[in-house]
């Protein structure tokens, strides 16, 4: 059963579009609340048991942990239908789990386990500044060169130590109809939303090299004198190549569409405003999760087999997109951009 193993090795749990430990939902079985959930070759949920280097690893589809645990509490019997309701979801991601658990009714108690590691939060710095930037110069007038983090952003509302940073805090406070003590907590607010689509671009922005190589090696596929009488496979290889692009340009699409929304948004800030921004970017995290949830599982997967050009010749990479690339695809949702209006 193929997986990202590689990918696995390299990042937190917690930072992964693919991998759900299920220690982070309300889990109570000791044995599954051990497991993680991660996406096979063909996006499917399949629950990984075990893992280790001499014991290699244990994979099974949600749908028959009935066979491995055959005990009969109420309590065991819930949690393996709770697996099986989490399995099909499009991504693993902390943000797109957020939303998907309200939906499924999943009470969460505790969230620490659907955040973002400390090293993510700073990877993801440069990428927020854009979104920052705007709440910054509002209340300063200039970026300020101490808020370099999350953290510091925060700490930067709670005492600003400039006379017109205090009056201009005053003034969002106003627009936004709180009171001045609120303040860190809007921050905190917004922060964690354009956390999201920070995490989201960067995903993309990692994977993209490899997307670009694999769509520049299937016109080798295409045009190899045998394989391009096969109209299945090149069939294969159109479908793959329109979703993959598909799901890339629409992803960069939708979040510099949500970018021109918030800075529109600073220029005549209001609690309505701020309250369709955040939803419309709740409302697409599912969509944009599973999108790149997709595409990383597969472009890791055809690295990780075809680590060069001259590894794999055009017959075992068409049997290998045959066999792997296409399947599950067809589950990927597109985004309507007709839908991003405030």
């Amino acid at each position: 059963m193929l997986t990202p193993e590689m990918d696995q090795g390299r990042e937190s749990d917690s930072d992964a579009l693919h991998v759900l430990p299920l220690s982070a939902v309300p889990i109570n079985t000791e044995g599954l609340r051990r497991a993680r959930l991660i996406k096979n070759a063909a996006l499917e949920g399949v629950v990984e048991l075990f893992t280790g280097e001499a014991s290699g690893s244990g994979y099974i589809q949600p749908r028959d942990l009935n066979k491995v645990y055959e005990s009969k509490t109420v309590e065991t019997q819930n949690d393996i239908e709770l697996i099986q309701r989490l399995g099909p979801l499009p991504s693993y991601d902390v943000y797109s789990l957020r939303v998907e658990l309200r939906k499924l009714g999943v009470s969460m108690k505790d969230t620490d386990g659907l955040r973002l590691s400390a090293e993510k939060l700073t990877q993801l710095s440069e990428y927020m500044y854009a979104f920052t930037l705007p709440l910054v110069t509002q209340i300063y007038g200039k970026p300020a060169s101490n808020a370099k983090d999350y953290d510091s952003l925060i700490a930067l509302f709670q005492d600003p130590n400039v006379e017109a940073a205090k009056k201009n805090l005053g003034l969002l406070a106003k627009k936004l109809r709180i009171e001045r003590s609120e303040i860190p907590k809007f921050i905190q607010d917004y922060g964690d939303i354009y956390l999201s689509l920070a995490f989201y671009r960067q995903c993309l922005d990692r994977d993209i090299g490899k997307v670009t190589a694999f769509l520049d090696g299937l016109p080798e596929i295409r045009e190899n004198r045998a394989l391009k009488e096969n109209m299945a496979l090149v069939d294969t290889c159109d479908f793959v190549e329109d979703k993959i692009r598909t799901i890339v340009s629409q992803i960069y699409g939708v979040l510099d569409m949500f970018k021109l929304h918030t800075d529109d948004m600073w220029a005549d800030i209001s609690p309505d405003r701020f309250k369709a921004i955040k939803d419309m970017i709740l409302s697409y995290q599912s969509k944009i999760g599973g999108g790149l949830c997709a595409v990383h599982v597969k472009m890791n997967i055809w690295s990780e087999v075809f680590t060069g050009e001259d590894v794999g010749g055009p017959y075992r990479r068409a049997d290998f997109i045959m066999t792997h690339m296409k399947q599950g695809l067809e589950r990927i949702e597109e985004i309507q951009f007709g839908d991003l209006t405030v």
